[in-house]
This record gives structure tokens, sequence and C-alpha cells, in this order.
């Protein structure tokens, strides 16, 4: 078994983060014979077999250190040779489980996670967090582990995760990928936005690692165009940028009689270009008529000058594939600029109410791999795990890729094959490319360029509110 890893303050390999997308991170599960138990001041049980089952999740603004498995700590506990851990108003949220809650600035001074079981401390890890990050697509792929194990596990063996934040930084991301293989991970889940997972895609091919990312959209991820190859580990719980580009494009032509568009996006981010490239190349085809693209640069926040030319081009609707922080102020800034046509998106809105007005928002649609109220036994397991409404999709996604990859391992472990064994990801892999998911967002299946085939909900607006149009 590897040596358990070396502590050190996470500060020192961390940086707070303004985070401008949906969150980043990445998670390693597999079932393993090992567990990273380190020996401290207080014994710990080698044989018990609750073992160090979850190890932490970003979350964004003053949110959620980690989430902690048999935790019942509050207050600073203090072990030789390691570091204290301070844990501020632990939230409980399911039975056996607490969310300890800390301002931004001390989330990157926490190092050591406690783990307990009737007041006796059985356990000791660490956990890879940094600032910055959303709760429910750290959170989503935990839940449905530690549901797993509360279930019995797979073939009796309990699954261990391991949970690093990437800091959406492509460099950092595939620091993370490594360091888990190190720690002998079977399978992962992840990365979540397009640029940290394409770098780990590649990084992944070398050790053909099952990776399943639940939110990343680039057609690259999984399949390379150029040299028509399908990268043959690499799945996805979400559509392609293609897909939501083209789809939206047959939307709005054919759905909503719409021939004259424009276009407004992020330059040089991959998400935001794919669904532009797609949408124009579609619309154009469909006999409509592309009479502007706009592009704005990373960190911009006045858009006013684009959606100026915009206005002054005469477009019926605006294609805007941007993620829900920008494009309520794109919203705003084009109301405040006379642009009051309808404007339509990608999944990157999903969670956009509390971020643009009803008046901003009429006749809006966007398409979505999840439509709130499509499956009522997730989203009450939801509220009642966590004390709040799932967010948006990615907590959904983030399920349905977690469930993937335990659908995956579950044939290994059938078979019989040593876990992490090259037969046994190769059985992995196999598994998830011929099987049936019975996911939150809907059953679903994979095609040759490991995508999955399943409807797209399209959402429209109830006031602020998103709310389902229609299966398209």
């Amino acid at each position: 078994a590897p040596a358990p890893p070396k502590w050190e303050p996470l500060a020192k390999r961390f940086r707070p983060h303004k985070n401008k997308s949906p969150t980043p991170g990445v998670s390693g599960a597999g079932v393993r014979e090992w567990n990273p138990r380190m020996s401290s001041s207080a014994s710990v049980t080698e044989d018990d077999d609750a073992g160090l089952a979850t190890v932490g999740a970003g979350v964004q603004h003053q949110g959620v250190a980690a989430v902690f498995h048999f935790l019942h700590t509050v207050g600073v506990k203090h072990f030789d040779l390691v570091h204290d851990v301070l844990i501020h108003d632990a939230v409980h949220i399911g039975e056996g489980d607490a969310v300890p809650r800390c301002e931004g600035g001390q989330l990157a001074e926490m190092a050591l996670v406690v783990v307990r079981r009737n007041d006796q401390i059985i356990g000791a890890g660490r956990a890879e967090l940094a600032a910055g990050g959303d709760l429910q697509a750290g959170v989503a792929p935990l839940a449905h582990h530690r549901q797993v194990n509360a279930d019995g596990g797979v073939n009796g063996k309990q699954l261990e995760i391991i949970t690093m934040d990437e800091q959406g930084d492509a460099t950092q991301a595939v620091t993370c990928f490594t360091k888990m293989v190190d720690q002998g991970i079977t399978a992962l889940v992840g990365d979540v936005t397009t640029t940290p997972t394409l770098a780990v895609a590649a990084e992944s091919a070398d050790y053909n690692m099952p990776m399943v990312t639940a939110s990343a959209t680039a057609e690259a991820v999984t399949y390379d165009a150029e040299t028509d190859t399908v990268n043959a580990n690499v799945f996805r719980a979400t559509f392609t940028d293609p897909f939501q580009g083209i789809k939206m494009a047959d939307y709005a032509y054919q759905r909503l009689g719409y021939t004259k568009a424009a276009v407004i996006f992020q330059k040089g981010a991959d998400y935001n270009e794919g669904l532009a490239e797609n949408f124009v190349n579609e619309f154009e085809s469909l006999g409509g008529t592309i009479v502007d693209q706009e592009t704005y640069s990373e960190g911009d926040v006045d858009y006013k000058t684009q959606l100026t030319t915009i206005l002054g081009k005469g477009p019926e609707v605006v294609f805007c594939p941007n993620y829900y922080q920008e494009i309520g102020q794109i919203l705003a800034q084009a109301e405040s600029v006379g642009l009051t046509v309808p404007f339509l998106g990608g999944d990157g809105w999903d969670g956009l109410e509390g971020y643009a007005t009803a008046d901003q928002l009429k006749d809006a649609y966007f398409c979505a791999n999840y439509a709130k109220g499509s499956n009522p036994d997730f989203e009450n397991a939801y509220k009642a795990e966590y004390g709040e409404e799932y967010p948006n999709g990615f907590a959904p996604l983030g399920y349905d890729a977690a469930m993937t990859v335990v659908y995956g391992i579950k044939a290994a472990e059938e078979q019989g094959l040593e876990a992490g064994s090259d037969e046994y990801k190769q059985a992995v892999i196999d598994a998830i490319a011929g099987g049936t998911i019975e996911g939150i967002t809907g059953t679903f299946t994979f095609d040759e360029h490991h995508n999955p085939v399943k409807q797209t909900a399209i959402l429209c607006f109830d006031g602020a509110t998103p709310v389902l149009k229609e299966m398209f």
C-alpha cells in the first residue's frame, strides 16, 4: 500500500481565488483495501470498518470547507506532529454527517480531517482544499458514494473518496490528478469545467484511468475530431458544446421562428466559443442570418460597446453562451442601452435565478440537462441532506457522473478483478461504454464518442424563475 501523504499547511500549496465559472474540482473514487489512517495522540482502531470515507468539497463565498463522514466535533483539536483543526458552526446535514463552516480566509488553512464514531476518533486524513468552488459540484458525487457505502458498498467493500480543488487551473488540475493516482484511485469523477478537464483527459490516457466528467462540454474532451480518435477512457454525463449550439439554433429557427440573430461570447474560452461557433453554423445552414458576432475578454465587466453594436444591427434574438454570473450583467447592460430583444443561452445559464429581473428575461430560453421538478425524489433528498433547495444543474449532473463511475466499478468487482489493475480499469471502461445509466437527469447510454444519449430540457422563465418549457 502507498505511504500516507505528508502533512503541510494548505496555504503553501493553494491560493484563494475568485471563481468566475462553475465549480472547478476533481474527485477520485474507487475500491481499495488500504485506508489512509494516520496515528496521532489519539488511538486509531485499524479494524474499524468505517474508514475515511470523505475528504472534502469546495464552496463559493463563505461556505463549506469539507464534508466529513461520521464527524461530530466542533472547535479546536490538536494532534502531535500535525495541525490544529478549527471547525466553526458544524451544521447537521444528515445522519452522522456535518458540514463545518468557516470564513474563506481560514478555508485554505484547514489541513486535518478527523473521523469520529460514538465520540471515539477512528481515523484521520487531510482535506486538499482552497477557497472557492460550488457546493453542489463537489458534494453531489460524495453524496452518491456515501449512499453506496450506506447500502453495503461494492462487493462488500466501502468506496473511499479523495477530493481536490484545482482552482479552475489546467496545470493544477493535472497536479491534483497525478497526486490521486499516487494515492491509488481506480476511477475519476471530474473535472468540472472544460479547460482543466481537457488537460486531465490528456494526462489520464497514459494510465487508462476511467474518467467521467459531470459537466465539461467541449467535444475534444472525449473525441479528437482532427484525428478521428475517441478518448477511450473518458466519458461525460452532460451533453457537448456542439450539441447545445446546434439545439439552440434549431429551437430559435424552427420552434421560435427567428431568422436574424446576433451572438456575444467570451473569446478564448472553449465552452463559450464552442457553443457560439456551432450555433452560427447551424443557424445559417437552416437559412437564418447572423447579423453580428461580438466578443469580450475574461475579466471584462463592461459590455455596453458590444451590446450597442448589436443593437445597431437589428437582430430578432441574441445568443449568449456564457455562464450565469456574467449573463446577469450582460442582460442588465443590454436593457440600459435599449437592446430589448430576447436572449438565448446554453446550460451555463443554469443558476441564473437571482441574477436577472423578469423584464430582462422576458421570452428568454436556454437548454439544460435538468429542469427543476423533473425528479422530486432527488430534489427532496438534496434538501433533506443539505438544508436548502438544490442550486442548479451541476448537482444532478455530479450525482449522475458518480453513478456512472460506480456502475463501472460494480462490473469490475463482479468479475473478481484486482482493484486498480489494468484489467480492472479496462473492465470499468467497458461496462460504462456498454451500459445504461438510470440517472437523475434521465436514463442514458453512451454513443460512439462517449457522449450521453438523452433528451434536452428547454427552459423559459416564469417571471425570473426558470421553468421547463418542453423536452426537445
